[in-house]
């Protein structure tokens, strides 16, 4: 198989590739990988984790044609500070319209907690205040306070669903560490 400009390749390692694109999970999972909810393997590659999990190894090209599909979707849609992917763009406003909550902005905080010392918090807000910065992505207004913003900056923040759970997924570049789970960071 031609690997060449692909995201997902065989021989990345499958936690790089949740990582750097939190919706190949359900690919995953579809699968049979499901090492990729709390436990993700650092070392094992996406052909090892296919062929040893699932059992599909005459199906590798097309689960790896399916991931880079998933890694297409999960780019962001905007530039800036913050990025949002298109699905959690969708899933924001569907969530925001289901609940009335149509112009109101999503603050993200970063708090201490967890086990590897900061969390992050989600919470659907009127408005903005004094202390915060303002991004507005596809018509959705982001509200970072300054001491959180450059824990934040550069993140990408996507939504996945999977056997273990759905939710909004925050891919950050200054994340030194993260506890197998995934909920907090260091």
């Amino acid at each position: 198989m031609q690997e060449t400009g692909q995201k997902v390749t065989r021989t990345m390692t499958i936690a790089s590739i949740v990582q750097k694109y939190p919706g190949t999970v359900e690919v995953f999972a579809k699968y049979g990988v499901h090492c990729v909810g709390c436990n993700v393997s650092y070392t094992e590659t996406v052909e090892q984790g296919i062929a040893g999990h699932a059992g599909k190894k005459d199906q590798i090209d097309a689960i790896i044609t399916e991931l880079n599909e998933a890694a297409e979707r999960g780019e962001v849609v905007n530039e800036g500070p913050i990025g949002l992917t298109e699905k959690a763009v969708v899933k924001l406003k569907q969530f925001m319209q289901d609940n009335s909550m149509a112009n109101r902005g999503l603050r993200i905080d970063v708090i201490p907690g967890g086990c590897s010392g900061y969390q992050y918090a989600f919470e659907l807000e009127e408005e903005s205040t004094e202390t915060d910065e303002v991004i507005e992505v596809e018509g959705i207004k982001l509200f970072i306070d300054r001491d959180s913003m450059p824990m934040l900056s550069g993140s990408k923040i996507d939504y996945i669903d999977t056997f273990q759970g759905a939710g909004f997924k925050v891919v950050n570049p200054n994340a030194k560490s993260s506890c197998a789970c995934g909920q907090s960071f260091h």
